[in-house]
């Protein structure tokens, strides 16, 4: 769900987006939305899906190619259809939106997510003296290390060491990422 600079929708598809857009033009070759007469698909999926037309273009080639399909109202449509392809389309609407938002706010605590990671830790002089102790003995044993299980001991003592010292670095207030180990 990538945004450029313009504020355009672009990227994958979700199948939240989809089941919209296959609704909207359904209604829209069946001439119950409420469009301009001559509207054409194209510019009103864009439009609905705030998007470059060329998004829609490139997701509709082929045999689902929407080409220069043009809105034609329906002059005997029941108000009773109108109404419920309306309802209809504004709940597959909202489910999209609520897709849309939920990939925002996973982006967005990622995000935060990686910026936490690239804040320094503070590192007391006892973990400091602890850290090179481990690299010291880690050194030592990786060099001596004929198995994976023996390799896998070395990392799980270090991975324990991380998380000691960056609960610790949280604890004191600074950073809490922690980087790697």
């Amino acid at each position: 769900m990538e945004r450029p600079s313009s504020g355009l929708r672009r990227g994958k598809w979700t199948q939240e987006e989809e089941a919209y857009v296959e609704r909207v033009i359904r209604d829209f070759n069946g001439g119950l939305l409420d469009a301009a007469p001559g509207t054409t698909l194209r510019s009103y999926l864009s439009d609905k899906l705030n998007c470059d037309p060329m998004r829609i273009t490139k997701k509709f080639t082929g045999d689902a190619s929407i080409g220069k399909r043009v809105f034609h109202p329906r002059e005997n449509a029941s108000p009773a259809a109108v109404e419920r392809s309306r309802r209809e389309i504004a709940e597959l609407e909202a489910t999209w939106r609520r897709k849309l938002e939920q990939q925002r706010r996973e982006a967005e605590a990622a995000d935060r997510k990686r910026r936490a990671a690239d804040e320094p830790l503070t590192v007391s002089t006892g973990s400091t003296r602890r850290i090179r102790a481990w690299l010291a003995r880690a050194k030592v044993a990786l060099e001596a290390a004929t198995t994976p299980a023996a390799i896998d001991a070395v990392l799980a003592d270090g991975d324990r060491l991380r998380a000691d010292v960056a609960a610790e670095g949280r604890a004191a207030g600074g950073g809490g990422g922690g980087g790697g180990g």
